[in-house]
């Protein structure tokens, strides 16, 4: 266990560019926890424009939701959310 998942009790992940499975950029800016239940949940952005969303919208995810994997149609099962980069040094 880290030492925020100690002090904080809040799963760690590497903050950064990650890839959705079916679309779309997304910068990861932290992991906190909802008011209510405090479920652990990712903060991210949107780096892109996409049909639905502007680029630079914020969303959350649950944290398990956010770190697992997906089977898709041919019975792949692939990572829902890829990690590319540091944040830092992504280039568009």
């Amino acid at each position: 266990m880290s030492d925020l998942e100690t002090y904080t009790g809040i799963p760690e992940i590497p903050l950064g560019v990650y890839r959705h499975y079916k679309r779309g950029l997304y910068h990861v800016h932290a992991v906190g926890r909802t008011h209510d239940t405090l479920e652990p949940v990712v903060i991210y952005e949107s780096l892109e424009d996409t049909e639905d969303y502007p680029k630079g919208t914020y969303f959350t995810r649950p944290f398990l939701e956010f770190t697992s994997s997906v089977c898709l149609e041919s019975g792949e099962e692939v990572e829902r959310f890829k990690y590319e980069s540091d944040y830092d040094h992504w280039v568009l």
